[in-house]
């Protein structure tokens, strides 16, 4: 399991809580790799440690998420971030079957139900009718109007996304999943009280059934 987390010593304090809470087997199972998801830079840094010790990857989690800030960098992590891992880290999955499991929001549909903007919204709510793919959806999120609603636009159009990803790679299996209102740090701080494990039951099942 390689582990990534913007800050390497946090990334490791982690580790090592896991390996006190399940055992010391689990110490040569786990890989810890500083990554921050909004950085080209970083993804790329991380992405060659990875290929350097590693021929295969099973599957691919995107969890890394923000909510509140400049809604600029809201839509970088939540949308160019998957968008960033998964170019740099796809190739390695196993094929065919590897996984990849984007972590969205019920906010992103939400989002959209409410959308003035009718093009826009079918375009959001029927991604396969986007006739440029993924890249006329970059085109589309890069000149969306941000809004104090930038963490349900951006995923939104992480959806739309997965689906496109999933249209173009039919070889890997790519979904994305809602975990809950879950009590994470983020959602802590937005009143959410369902513990971390219960926010864990949807990925698991998109990454192993």
């Amino acid at each position: 399991v390689i582990l990534s987390s913007r800050s390497i010593s946090k990334g490791n304090q982690v580790a090592q809580s896991l390996i006190e809470t399940v055992g010391e087997e689990c110490a040569e199972r786990l890989e810890v790799v500083e990554l921050d998801a909004a950085s080209d830079e970083s993804v790329v840094k991380a992405s060659q440690q990875i290929k350097a010790n590693h021929n295969e990857l099973f599957g691919i989690v995107n969890n890394a998420g923000i909510a509140f800030g400049d809604p600029t960098d809201i839509m970088n992590t939540n949308y160019g971030g998957p968008r960033r891992v998964n170019n740099a880290l796809s190739k390695l999955l196993r094929r065919p079957g590897g996984r990849i499991v984007n972590i969205a929001s019920a906010s992103g549909p939400n989002w959209v139900s409410r959308l003035a903007n009718k093009e826009l919204k079918s375009k959001l709510a029927q991604p396969w009718t986007i006739k440029g793919g993924i890249e006329e959806l970059d085109q589309i999120a890069s000149s969306v109007e941000l809004t104090s609603q930038t963490y349900g636009i951006s995923k939104a159009f992480l959806n739309a996304y997965t689906c496109l990803h999933a249209m173009s790679e039919p070889d890997l299996i790519i979904n994305s999943v809602t975990p809950g209102f879950i009590a994470t740090d983020m959602g802590a701080a937005l009143g959410a009280t369902n513990p971390v494990e219960m926010g864990v039951r949807c990925p698991l099942f998109a990454l192993f059934d």
